[in-house]
């Protein structure tokens, strides 16, 4: 007995199998929670769990021989010291921590895993001299994911990991960051980019120097730009600096700002030929002629998301609907078949069933859209079930229940 924990008899018959041995992830919550459901609650509670949890990472680690991927969140045992601690971790390829981690843990890593591709920091807080030597020791990493705080912004708390980072920069190919806490200078170095997320805050505007970097930067390869709350002006400078490789563009925007929507919507066309999956925003049914423009000319598009710019949202405003599906009817690409529209449309029966009879032979339509609920009746939800029933629609969604734009997923 330890701490008042009782050992489990051990068993007669042993496991057919090594079910350990055959373990490539180790989640640091999954072993806690696992823990803390069989512990409950009690006074010397806590004693028990360092006690479990040792014990529990001591077994995977002396069985496991190839852990490939691993979470260690507000841990504090020293892995590396582990018996077998070499073996298990020498192929890991990805690593979920957060900064605030012990350094020596960080250091113990950097001695044994070179071959991380897959770094996620959640939540990059400041910087940690263990972690900036295990970033500097990998030989190929690809991708970052990196969460910061709402508070973090222009702190320029993570010089350290950011310099590290840089030594990266010919290897990453994926650059994530929410709430930014590097300066603006790394993003002109990452110049194999193939995806790059930023997020930032729904009412913080990029000062100029993020602003200037973001612009500046060549993104020859970038295939898929994720943006969320950063300024069209700033996003038309990133597609106008790519190399046609784009061909998802999920841009999600929650500030009031002005937007010239048909110049953006040519700014894709006339840049982005390989274009799969775009969201845009349409205002009013002007817009309706470059939306054309841009189905015509992007023959590889496969999902649409038209949404209003937030500023309008408030206004109730509506667009053509017969109009729309005109267009998408003569116009869209063989290979279109994912359609969102967050706006409300004024569509006729008559219109939406010729869509419908124009649509078969082609791909099977998933077709998401707001319409009033006096319109959605029971004629317009037998049409629906109609086209639906013959294969010609694979799926409709009222998105009246889905208030918040959200893009295809690919």
């Amino acid at each position: 007995m330890n701490e008042g924990i009782k050992e489990y008899p051990k068993l007669k018959r042993p496991p057919l199998f090594d079910y350990i041995h055959y373990c490539k992830y180790m989640r640091y919550f999954n072993i806690r929670n696992m823990i803390l459901l069989k512990l409950g609650y009690g006074y010397n509670r806590k004693s028990q769990y360092k006690v479990i949890e040792k014990e529990i990472f001591q077994l995977f680690i002396s069985k496991c021989f190839d852990i490939k991927e691993l979470q260690i969140i507000d841990i504090e045992l020293e892995l590396h010291n582990f018996i077998g601690a070499d073996n298990c971790f020498s192929n890991l390829c990805k690593l979920e921590c957060d900064t605030s981690i012990n350094s020596t843990i960080f250091i113990g890593l950097a001695r044994i895993c070179k071959s991380i591709e897959h770094l996620f920091l959640n939540p990059c807080l400041n910087d940690n001299e263990g972690l900036i030597e295990l970033i500097e020791a990998q030989r190929n990493l690809k991708r970052l994911i990196c969460k910061g705080t709402k508070d973090q912004f222009e702190n320029g708390q993570c010089y350290g990991i950011e310099k590290a980072l840089k030594k990266q920069a010919n290897s990453l190919i994926h650059f994530s960051i929410d709430n930014l806490c590097f300066s603006p200078t790394i993003f002109p170095i990452l110049k194999n980019l193939q995806k790059l997320e930023i997020t930032e805050k729904k009412h913080v505007c990029l000062n100029k120097g993020y602003a200037r970097n973001l612009s500046r930067s060549k993104y020859s390869n970038l295939e898929i730009l994720v943006t969320k709350n950063i300024t069209h002006n700033i996003v038309e400078k990133i597609i106008e600096k790519t190399n046609g490789c784009l061909w998802k563009i999920d841009i999600t925007n929650d500030m009031n700002e002005r937007i010239d929507h048909e110049n953006f919507i040519k700014i894709i066309y006339h840049h982005c030929p390989n274009i799969k999956f775009i969201n845009i925003l349409i205002h009013e049914n002007k817009n309706l002629f470059e939306l054309e423009q841009l189905l015509l000319n992007c023959q590889y598009l496969e999902g649409i998301v038209i949404e209003s710019p937030p500023i309008y949202r408030s206004q109730n405003e509506r667009i053509n609907g017969n109009e729309l599906l005109e267009i998408i009817t003569r116009s869209a690409p063989i290979g279109l078949h994912k359609i969102k529209v967050y706006k409300n449309l004024e569509i006729s029966l008559n219109s939406l069933i010729t869509f419908f009879e124009n649509w078969k032979g082609r791909i099977p339509l998933y077709f998401h859209t707001i319409m009033s609920y006096s319109k959605l009746n029971k004629d317009y939800l037998d049409i629906i079930e109609k086209y639906k029933n013959e294969g010609i629609l694979k799926e409709y969604k009222d998105l009246n229940n889905y208030p918040s734009p959200v893009g295809w997923q690919n």
